[in-house]
């Protein structure tokens, strides 16, 4: 998800750090995942707009504190897995 900003006296540097490509204006970053039920189980630190969201997520390594909190499990003999899903 995203916020967008306003950049102090509109610096040029500071608003290419910030600008977010997909929409086109300065703004800041952060993604949430939660359970199925809606639970909250991360919520990752703000980046700034001009990061890709998966490299945020890469870089948070949230992918190896959910695989352990929740594990594979095997159902009439067929694995399933955490899934990650976004706009």
């Amino acid at each position: 998800s995203y916020t967008k900003i306003r950049i102090p006296n509109d610096d040029p540097t500071v608003r290419e750090q910030f600008w977010q490509g997909k929409h086109h204006v300065p703004a800041v970053g952060w993604f949430i995942l939660c359970t199925a039920d809606g639970r909250i189980v991360f919520v990752s630190d703000v980046y700034e707009g001009s990061r890709h969201d998966k490299t945020a997520y890469d870089s948070s390594n949230v992918n190896r504190l959910l695989q352990q909190q929740y594990p594979a499990c095997v159902v009439q003999q067929r694995t399933f897995r955490p899934a990650l899903g976004g706009d």
